[in-house]
């Protein structure tokens, strides 16, 4: 973590502000395994019924599965739906 990271997770932690919103952090919400939502993205890397590849602004993450749909994008979110098998999340 960079060292103004490190100030920023300090400042939210001392004023108790949510860590998302100060360093700029996806915020990941998952219901079994057939539904993730992914707020605070950076855009869709790559997109196959098998792999969902999302920008963040600390890496990509990646959605693996069978018969994956985006079924809603937006500037702030976007939803991905199907037999979801594994997520990861790769720093860069």
């Amino acid at each position: 973590m960079r060292d103004q990271d490190k100030i920023k997770a300090k400042l939210a932690k001392l004023f108790d502000l949510p860590q998302d919103v100060l360093l700029n952090l996806p915020v990941i919400s998952i219901i079994g395994n057939l539904n993730i939502k992914v707020e605070n993205h950076r855009g869709i890397i790559k997109y196959t019924p098998e792999l969902v590849k999302i920008k963040a602004s600390k890496g990509e993450l990646l959605i693996t599965g069978k018969e994956l749909i985006i079924e809603k994008l937006s500037k702030e979110k976007v939803m991905v739906t199907g037999k979801i098998t594994d997520l990861s999340f790769d720093l860069l």
